[in-house]
């Protein structure tokens, strides 16, 4: 979980891997995706991810995830450029090779927003 997965952090969430998504893009699908909150990595709350496809021509209604906080999965060995405890799981995604996604992710009131293009 670090440079190579394109990890990012946003409004105290850490979210990745980015380019992973951005391989699995050019068809429509489940991509993986894990998030965390950064500055209270041991909270219990659940996690809630929208996701929207921003493209003018092709603007979607929001796809919603919940990843409960009992499924916190523990990374071992623990990697230093990412979290330890992550919410795991897959989102899907749109089919179009260009398609500009906003993945807005709430834990607590940790807010994040990431902007990406597939």
């Amino acid at each position: 979980m670090g440079d190579e997965d394109e990890s990012a952090a946003s409004g105290g969430v850490i979210a990745g891997p980015f380019a992973s998504m951005r391989a699995a893009g050019h068809e429509s699908g489940l991509a993986k995706f894990w998030v965390a909150a950064s500055n209270r990595p041991s909270r219990t709350d659940d996690a809630v991810i929208r996701v929207e496809v921003l493209d003018a021509e092709h603007p979607s209604d929001p796809a919603l995830y919940v990843r409960a906080a009992k499924d916190i999965k523990t990374v071992v060995p623990s990697s230093t450029a990412g979290p330890a405890r992550i919410y795991n799981g897959t989102i899907f995604v749109p089919s179009s090779a260009v398609a500009k996604l906003r993945i807005t992710v709430t834990i607590g009131d940790a807010t994040g927003c990431f902007v990406t293009r597939l």
